[in-house]
């Protein structure tokens, strides 16, 4: 009877995915009634084989079990000894650097192929049932030898230079092509499943990908005009000198990222995330009231946002021309990285997550404040911690004024570094993560006893005595500290300073 359990156990693929799919196979050896209930069982998972792995021993887990998708890399052979046979029953290959062949035929029954710098290729038409295909750097690979993989679920095709017509892949669900002379490749494409697009340096056809939910260009120019009929959920454009964006009034998702010729963005008033990072002609964001999620990194030219009010998500990191924000207080995530003319954010008590870094004239937190997420970096007149009692997540740095940390004792993971003045450490005893890295003045680490999770990078204690029960240590270049045989076997050490860990040593 416990026999017959054992064996319902094994069989069940709930166990395999808990246990892990090597530790799974390792029962295997148990007995040969283990053995055989695992063989009736198809894992999910994929199952890499080690990188190091001969080619000739990749064969004898095939045969003995074949119902395992198996994955094996092979690189870097690079005459005639590659022998594809080998790798026939396997589900996922990957062969870099290895020009010994120019067919893949052997791999006709591979799911996932990845050919990378294989120069020796011109003919993939062999691989019948491949449905995900990724093509790095086969300059000999023509379009005649792809048209035949009508069957392709997912195609990635990287500085490929005779590969360009796609149009007889109509099952193809993600497409990524990328080349490597600007604009001189135009992609035609025909696949009415098709859910991603990822263009990277060539031209289009608008109208060829206009139904596209999700679209990627970077760096790539139309061939004609854009057609007013479109379906896109997610439109990405980098790079551009895009000025008209009438067309996207109807699109949800927007990244116009680095179009520096932009100035206006109405029609993106119905959209729900806009990223416009280095639109640095954008002055005027008055029309974006009900974006729920925007990005306007770098936009220099912008000075008023009150018309953000209503988001959820804001970054605002290098607009160094704003100077009051006080219309974002209910905004949930805010950056303010690098919005140097700033001198206040006593509004914004009702934001959760926020990013301050070289708000250098800010003095005081916002108070009262629902503060759950903060990171604090070169506000150099910032002292007050006060704040901050329900803070969760807090991240401190460059704050050279700061001298107490009293008001953190609540959080769950503070992170400390370069705070000259700041000596007493002792109130984030009970915080289960701490990393304190340049803080000149912290002697006395003693009270981090109970903690879960405690980093030490260029702190200068004295003892290591009372950090022996902590799970999760680590101690980089903390140079002459006594005690430090007390620490546990599994403790990260960096130096110290002692006879015994005169190098670096990583326990």
């Amino acid at each position: 009877m416990m026999t017959t359990s054992l064996e319902a156990i094994l069989w069940h693929e709930e166990f395999c995915a808990a246990l892990g799919l090597a530790s799974w196979l390792r029962l295997s050896q148990v007995a040969r009634r283990c053995r055989s209930a695992m063989k009736t069982v198809t894992p999910t998972q994929v199952l890499t084989l080690p990188c190091r792995t001969p080619l000739d021993a990749v064969v004898a887990p095939q045969r003995a079990w074949p119902q395992l998708r198996l994955s094996y890399e092979a690189s870097g052979i690079r005459n005639h000894t590659l022998d594809l046979w080998h790798l026939a029953n396997l589900h996922a290959v990957t062969i870099s650097r290895c020009h010994g062949f120019d067919n893949v035929h052997p791999l006709q029954r591979v799911r996932i192929v990845t050919l990378d710098s294989c120069d020796g290729v011109v003919d993939v038409s062999g691989l019948r049932e491949a449905q995900v295909l990724t093509l790095r750097m086969c300059p000999h690979i023509t379009n005649m030898s792809l048209a035949s993989l009508t069957q392709l679920h997912a195609l990635s095709v990287y500085r490929c230079m005779q590969l360009s017509d796609f149009t007889t892949l109509t099952s193809l669900r993600r497409l990524s092509v990328e080349a490597n002379n600007q604009h001189t490749t135009a992609v035609q494409v025909n696949a009415p499943q098709l859910e991603f697009l990822r263009l990277v340096l060539v031209t289009y056809h608008p109208h060829q990908i206009a139904h596209v939910p999700s679209v990627e260009l970077v760096h790539s120019r139309r061939l004609d005009e854009a057609t007013d009929m479109i379906s896109h959920a997610s439109y990405a454009c980098h790079h551009s000198r895009v000025t008209d964006i009438s067309w996207l009034s109807n699109v949800a998702h927007v990244d116009l990222t680095g179009s520096w010729c932009l100035q206006d963005v109405s029609a993106l008033k119905h959209a729900t995330s806009v990223n416009l990072t280095g639109c640095s002609a954008l002055a005027d964001v008055s029309a974006l009231a009900n974006v729920k999620r925007i990005n306007l990194t770098n936009c220099f030219r912008v000075t008023d946002v009150s018309a953000l009010r209503h988001a959820d998500e804001v970054n605002l990191t290098g607009c160094w021309n704003i100077q009051d924000v006080s219309a974002l207080g209910n905004v949930c995530t805010l950056n303010l990285t690098g919005v140097g003319k700033l001198t206040s954010v006593n509004e914004l008590g009702n934001v959760r997550t926020l990013i301050l870094g070289g708000n250098r004239f800010v003095k005081h937190l916002p108070s009262p404040s629902t503060i759950e997420t903060i990171s604090i970096t070169d506000c150099i007149q910032i002292t007050d911690l006060t704040p901050l009692r329900r803070a969760h997540t807090v991240h401190l740095d460059g704050l050279r004024n700061l001298q107490s940390v009293a008001a953190l004792a609540m959080a769950t993971n503070v992170d400390i570094s370069n705070c000259p003045l700041l000596s007493d450490v002792s109130p984030l005893a009970n915080v289960s993560k701490v990393r304190l890295a340049h803080c000149p003045s912290i002697v006395d680490v003693s009270c981090f006893s109970n903690v879960k999770s405690l980093v030490l990078e260029r702190i200068p204690f004295r003892s290591a005595a009372m950090l022996a029960s902590i799970p999760h240590l680590t101690i980089e270049n903390c140079w002459g500290f006594s005690e430090c045989d007390l620490l546990p076997p599994n403790a990260r050490l960096h130096g110290c300073g002692c006879d015994n860990h005169l190098y670096t040593h990583t326990s």
